[in-house]
């Protein structure tokens, strides 16, 4: 063992990468789909809607899984080239595909 312990220095915090985004504006969508399964689903069993219990759960059940959904994150892409003019990206379509489409998920405008 080492005698002196004074010199021993801890290693600094890796780095903090930014947190990505997440889709939180499907949250209230999956919630209306939800409510109106579960509604669809009542007027199913007091026979008022044909179908009503079938077609309600699996609309609930699709709210549910929207709503799950929304807590995955986004992808992060970085931003490294500026957008392409309209003439590239109709040219480069045929040309080089992959270039246009890389370039229309960073700028989908």
């Amino acid at each position: 063992m080492s005698a002196s312990s004074e010199s021993f220095q801890a290693p600094p915090p890796p780095p903090v990468a930014p947190r990505a985004p997440r889709p939180t504006k499907l949250r209230p969508f999956a919630i209306a789909f939800f409510v109106l399964g579960l509604i669809i689903v009542g007027g199913g069993i007091a026979k008022l809607i044909p179908g009503g219990p079938q077609t309600g759960g699996i609309l609930a059940l699709g709210g549910i899984i929207l709503f799950a959904l929304s807590f995955i994150p986004l992808p992060v892409i970085p931003d490294e080239e500026p957008p392409l003019p309209f003439f590239t990206k109709l040219i480069g379509i045929f040309i080089e595909p992959s270039r246009v489409f890389r370039n229309l998920r960073v700028h989908p405008h």
